[in-house]
């Protein structure tokens, strides 16, 4: 009975259907491509990729494929698993469907932690009715940033105000709408400014080594504001092609509305707009009649509440260098204008609003292309090969031992480097070809109060270490080798700087005495008064009277590969800039290979919310910092995303010649972790950033567990 409902049942499945499945079980074969077949996606943050599946069958067939998951793989193994099911049709042999690959975060870590950057996504399609099935695959390559596939992470719209939606008056001039895109990789990005539905202006720009890009509506045609009622703005990208909603944003234009008969003050330098370098400015104005007292006024948004004001007598306020340095951020735009007022404080008079700019400082050494090659070039002619087929000039040439690589500094008259160094990149000779980047110390000059020392209960700690054992390299601007403070501490000065000779300054003096200052009786005492330094002038000292440090990749390099070979245990780079730098990381990965410890401050800008590379390198200690009220310095995101914090704000340390003095910056709070972990080894040694305690916000009880000694109140 059951042999024949079974013989019955395999007749109705022949009965009912159709010709193309039963020629499905006979002889047919199904191949299948990902276009495009891999990506490069960047390390620490989850990505988009858009992919097109693509089939062919042989006989030609009408039917469905279906692939229930998809799965990313390393070295074979599933380590994660996507539940969202994929059809495609196939029609007369042929068909596509497409798939956005959503990577989490957690793949590439788990990716990185299996010992390599590669890994894959791969569906299997089959068909219903049949046992035939295909894989698809694509693979994937962990990067930096800059070298992963052009793609938009992020955009936000905005009116001058910051928010999405601003009121303006009928014939409001210059209304200006902000898009801020955040991105990874370099490509060509294409898109217009949309209002009401209507194009107004196209954008075409080509975005290299950045994470972050704010474009503005054109003055010319300008947002319209002639006509009353809500309006809508959008910017709409073309190129590359994303996923990501695009925002909108709205302004309303009210009827014009009387204005009482106040004077207008005529503002008169810097001019609206004005670029300017980042040091102390002087704003002028016209006076006018009746008055006896002028209030200038300072917004980081037109309509906001003023970050600083001053009064005065005359007309025209110079901005001081310490309120510049605490309020005023370069590359940032600003607002200002002026109020006059009378003998009773009466408003008499006002001015339009002005916008100027800081300059943002310069991210790479103009000109300048560093080229790393794993043998030397001049070897077999390859050098002046090189040099004549992009005319390009030998600046200076060097070995990095720890890592094997001889580095050459070329200089070129080309306007766009970056151009030079794509076909560079292309030659499988060279290593690493990229620009002599500029990372700047982080700190500035406060005075006011010691604290961090209470904070931390050094006195206690030094009851039971002082870093005797430990050899640290401070990578920073000159220390000065004769302070009482630190002479006894430094077992050697060297000067890194290409055509410069060691000096002694300010940044690199008060970093090293924060880490290592000696208990003598005079002066300061440092977190690891015990400790052995390394001074590594790799940073020349912007002016007489600013710290501030100015550093390159050739001197940086040249410093790290030094330390290396000496074998420090730890080093510690107080500086900081905005774009990942492949020979330092390079350099780093061989440092923590051979043990050694790197410690880097998070960053000083308070509108900071990415880490500055190298403390966003992931070998390395990022230090965020904390105010005397234990408070997040520069901000909180800042802050969340180091690895551990210390005290940044009002610092006593020492500066050159016997003198000390109060300093603020996460370079400060980088020396402080430094110093601690310098302790550290004196109590055991063999440190590694894997088996460091998580910081959960309290930095005494982190020094408890890092020194697994008893010191905080209870």
């Amino acid at each position: 009975m059951k042999r024949t409902a079974w013989i019955f049942m395999a007749f109705l499945m022949i009965l009912f259907s159709s010709p193309a499945e039963i020629a499905l079980c006979q002889q047919f074969t199904l191949s299948g491509t990902s276009v495009p077949s891999s990506f490069h996606v960047p390390r620490g943050q989850s990505s988009l990729s858009g992919v097109v599946y693509q089939f062919t069958s042989s006989p030609p067939a009408s039917t469905s494929l279906n692939s229930p998951s998809g799965s990313f793989l390393v070295g074979g193994n599933v380590i994660e698993v996507n539940p969202v099911p994929l059809s495609v049709n196939l029609q007369n042999g042929s068909g596509q469907v497409p798939e956005v690959i959503h990577t989490p975060v957690r793949v590439l870590e788990r990716t990185l932690q299996s010992g390599t950057n590669r890994f894959s996504y791969s569906r299997i399609f089959g068909i219903l009715t049949g046992n035939v099935t295909e894989r698809t695959t694509v693979n994937f390559t962990i990067t930096a940033e800059a070298a992963a596939d052009f793609a938009i992470k992020r955009i936000g719209l905005y009116f001058e105000n910051r928010r999405a939606e601003i009121t303006v008056e009928k014939d409001f001039p210059n209304l200006k709408a902000f898009a801020e895109i955040r991105y990874v990789g370099s490509g060509l990005l294409q898109g217009f400014w949309e209002v009401d539905g209507r194009v107004l202006s196209h954008v075409n720009r080509h975005l290299t080594f950045a994470q972050s890009v704010t474009l503005e509506t054109p003055g010319a045609p300008p947002l319209p504001t002639f006509d009353t009622g809500t309006h809508i703005v959008r910017f709409v990208i073309t190129t590359p092609a994303t996923e990501i909603p695009l925002p909108s944003i709205l302004y309303f234009v009210t009827p014009t509305e009387f204005k009482g008969p106040l004077a207008r003050i005529r503002l008169k330098s810097p001019e609206d707009g004005t670029l300017l370098d980042y040091s102390t400015v002087k704003f002028q104005w016209e006076g006018i009649d009746r008055s006896a007292l002028f209030l200038t006024q300072f917004f980081d948004q037109p309509d906001a509440r003023p970050i600083f004001s001053a009064y005065t007598r005359d007309s025209f306020y110079s901005l001081p260098e310490p309120v510049l340095k605490s309020i005023f951020s370069s590359g940032q735009k600003y607002y200002w204008r002026v109020k006059g007022f009378d003998t009773e404080n009466s408003t008499i008079g006002e001015s339009d609003v002005w916008s100027f700019s800081f300059k943002a400082p310069q991210a790479y050494v103009p000109g300048e292309i560093v080229a790393a090659f794993t043998k030397d070039p001049s070897s077999d002619g390859y050098l002046d090969e090189v040099k004549g087929k992009y005319k390009l000039e030998v600046v200076d040439t060097f070995s990095l031992a720890s890592v094997n690589l001889r580095v050459v500094i070329f200089k070129t008259q080309e306007k766009d480097p970056f151009g030079v160094i794509d076909e560079l990149r292309k030659d499988p000779r060279i290593f690493i070809a990229q620009p002599n980047f500029i990372l700047r110390t982080l700190s500035d000059p406060l005075r006011k109060r010691q604290y961090a020392h209470d904070l931390l209960e050094v006195d206690k700690i030094h009851a039971h270490f002082r870093g005797k054992k430990a050899k640290i390299a401070v990578i920073d601007t000159g220390v000065d080798a004769s302070h009482k403070d630190l002479r006894d501490r430094l077992v050697l000065t060297k000067n890194f700087v290409r055509g410069e000779s060691y000096r002694e300054e300010i940044h690199g003096t008060a970093t090293a005495g924060i880490i290592a200052a000696s208990i003598n009786g005079f002066g300061i005492e440092g977190v690891a008064p015990e400790a052995g330094l390394l001074a590594m002038r790799t940073c020349q000292q912007a002016s007489p009277k600013d710290p501030a440090g100015v550093c390159f990749t050739d001197s940086l390099a040249k410093a790290l590969d030094e330390a290396i070979e000496q074998k420090v245990n730890i080093i510690n780079i107080s500086l900081g800039g905005h774009h990942y730098d492949p020979l330092l990381a390079k350099l780093i990965d061989k440092g923590v290979e051979r043990g050694i410890l790197f410690v880097a401050p998070a960053g000083n800008l308070k509108n900071e919310k990415d880490l500055s590379f190298p403390a966003s390198y992931a070998p390395v200690i990022s230090v965020g910092g904390v105010d005397e009220r234990l408070q997040p310095y520069p901000n909180l995101e800042i802050t969340k995303k180091a690895f551990v914090c210390a005290p940044a704000v009002n610092i006593l340390t020492t500066v050159p010649d016997n003198k000390h003095n109060f300093l603020s910056g996460t370079s400060l709070s980088s020396a402080y972790i430094t110093g601690l972990l310098a302790l550290a080894f004196e109590n055991g040694g063999g440190l590694n950033k894997q088996v460091l305690p998580a910081y959960q916000g309290n930095l005494c009880k982190w020094v408890e567990d890092l020194l697994q000694i008893s010191i905080c109140e209870k």
